[in-house]
């Protein structure tokens, strides 16, 4: 769907193309040697790419609605209308600070012309368009005639990085990190991150839940890294209570099968909500079954430990704390046990609304196990249970 501003880019007809250009429509045709060599437009003796009145009609670039274009107010040219007439925002203007860089161009590194890199965290309004570039209204944040939410953009805030970079660190050039916390629009096409209808988080063309898309914020770290904590990058930790879409993609995690976006089916995925950690869903076959003790459940199991697979061990250091060991891992847990004969249900909590229950039969030696995260049942599993070795 076209939205205003947004450009459908089709072969330009170059008779045209030159017209346009001889009328001063177009600028930008100069290779980045030669702009930095000529292009005076008010005469003034300091060329266009460093000269922060352009027009030298008396207002800076920054805050000037056509910074190649004004009548000037002193020097050789003084009370000649000069440049053009096309305002920064306008979709003819390629070249806003008509310093002969295109403003889609690597090598434009300053839109508007007004001394501020477009990376600068001071910059906050690029193209010198009047919008902020954190306004929902700011469609083109680098004023290339490309929307933001447009597959053809590639670079949203016109800093030379490519928006999937991982050096691209602030795609939208609003002066907050992707992964900070404030950042509640990401690629600035004015949909919040956590809105049902942005379906492009980063503004990348991939779609959140494409098979390509590994980097869902684009924040530079791998939606299945341990150190990435926020996939969507909306604000809340993938492990937050609160957080019902971990990966964004407008699905909630209790009907989701890939929480998070990993491309890996929730059944098939050691870490379904991409928090780093182990969901561990028992099933290891490879501890034979057998009576556990006395095949009664105790009372109570402070102090004691009890296997849960050939290299996995829960032990339970107080009447409230237990711990996980798994090879290399350890993880924590809070716990309720309630024994009852022979049997005796157990609820590991690993924080509020993730939690694991166990159903033990100390007969037999098996468990059955319901996963919940977020308060919702996700799985269930099931597993042998014993007690350790004796040393």
């Amino acid at each position: 769907m076209l939205r205003k501003h947004q450009l459908n880019m089709k072969p330009t007809n170059k008779k045209l193309l030159g017209l346009l250009a001889a009328g001063g429509l177009f600028a930008g045709s100069l290779t980045g040697a030669q702009a930095a060599t000529g292009r005076d437009l008010d005469g003034d003796g300091i060329p266009n790419a460093t000269d922060l009145d352009i027009d030298n009609d008396g207002l800076p670039n920054g805050k000037d609605p056509n910074v190649d274009g004004g009548t000037a107010r002193s020097g050789p040219k003084r009370g000649r209308y000069i440049g053009d007439r096309l305002l920064n925002g306008s979709l003819a203007e390629r070249d806003i600070d008509d310093d002969g860089l295109l403003d889609d161009s690597p090598s434009e590194l300053d839109i508007d012309g007004d001394g501020l890199a477009d990376d600068n965290p001071s910059e906050s309004d690029i193209d010198g368009d009047g919008l902020a570039d954190d306004s929902s209204a700011e469609l083109d944040i680098d004023g290339d005639g490309r929307d933001d939410d447009s597959p053809s953009e590639s670079d949203i805030d016109g800093d030379g990085k490519s928006d999937d970079s991982a050096t691209e660190l602030d795609i939208d050039g609003d002066g907050r990190n992707d992964d900070a916390p404030d950042e509640l629009d990401i690629d600035g096409d004015g949909r919040d991150d956590d809105a049902l209808s942005e379906l492009d988080i980063d503004g990348d063309s991939k779609s959140d839940d494409a098979v390509n898309e590994d980097d869902i914020d684009g924040d530079a770290r791998r939606d299945d890294s341990p150190s990435e904590s926020d996939i969507d990058g909306d604000g809340l930790d993938d492990d937050d209570v609160n957080e019902t879409d971990g990966d964004g993609d407008g699905k909630d995690d209790s009907i989701d099968d890939d929480d998070d976006g990993d491309n890996k089916h929730d059944d098939d995925d050691s870490d379904d909500d991409g928090d780093g950690k182990n969901d561990d869903d028992g099933d290891d076959d490879n501890l034979p079954a057998g009576i556990v003790g006395d095949g009664n459940a105790p009372i109570a199991v402070n102090g004691l430990s009890y296997r849960l697979g050939v290299a996995e061990t829960l032990a339970f250091n107080s009447p409230t704390a237990a711990t996980k060991v798994e090879g290399t891992e350890t993880e924590t847990y809070t716990y309720t046990y309630v024994a009852n004969g022979t049997a005796a249900t157990l609820t590991l909590t690993e924080e509020p609304g993730d939690y694991d229950v166990y159903e033990l039969n100390f007969v037999t030696g098996n468990y059955t196990r319901a996963k919940y995260r977020k308060n919702v049942l996700r799985q269930n599993g099931s597993g042998v249970f014993a007690l350790p070795p004796a040393p």
